[in-house]
């Protein structure tokens, strides 16, 4: 019933091309970067400590980067994408100013790194608050087939959140596990697909108010 968010943000930092023979006419946009990641994780990557009773943690971590054109060139570009996971609760869009304002007192600090930004991906939580009624109403049904009825929630995203910021009651429910999905042998029970296709019939059936 509920289930985390997700910004994903690129930044990039600028530097001046030159040959390697003489780096010194350049100026590194990967060496800058460097730095920008090791500053940027320990004062906000590290200092993330909000949890939510059904869906964990927050986090934040840089998981890509990219930089360079040749090996006998400076690199005039640098770029990381950042992961953010966002609770329910939490504004994206000032999670985001945060982020924004932490990276801009790191350039301040050191000229040398000279950050640019691109528009970010946002994926909002699924707020268990606003789909209750609706949750509530799923686990009568689940109830009514002799099956849990026990509401959770998960550190990962979904397209529910979507349907539920649209006004859509939206909640989670089918087969397979988190710890099976994006895996080297991704795998689902054949027998909890029958299930779940049960389930869907019941509450395609339910006289919902």
């Amino acid at each position: 019933m509920a289930h985390n968010g997700v910004i994903r943000w690129k930044v990039s930092t600028q530097g001046v091309a030159a040959h390697s023979s003489n780096p010194s006419n350049g100026q590194s946009a990967i060496s800058a970067m460097s730095k920008l990641i090791l500053e940027f994780e320990k004062e906000y990557c590290s200092k993330i400590s909000l949890t939510h009773p059904l869906t964990g943690q927050a986090a934040c971590s840089v998981n890509t980067i990219s930089g360079g054109t040749a090996v006998n060139i400076i690199p005039n570009f640098c770029e990381i994408e950042i992961d953010r996971r966002t609770l329910p609760g939490e504004d994206s869009e000032q999670v985001l100013k945060d982020m924004k304002a932490v990276l801009d007192s790191i350039s301040l600090r050191d000229p040398t790194i000279l950050i640019g930004t691109s528009t970010p991906f946002i994926d909002y939580p699924l707020d268990p608050i606003v789909n209750h009624g609706f949750a509530m109403q799923i686990s009568q049904i689940l109830i009514g087939m002799g099956l849990s009825s026990e509401q959770s929630g998960a550190g990962y995203g979904t397209d529910a959140s979507t349907y539920s910021i649209a006004g859509i009651p939206a909640v989670v429910i089918g087969p397979g596990s988190i710890n099976q999905a994006h895996t080297k042998d991704e795998w689902l029970e054949i027998a909890e697909l029958d299930k779940s296709v049960l389930i869907y019939k019941q509450i395609m059936g339910y006289n919902f108010i």
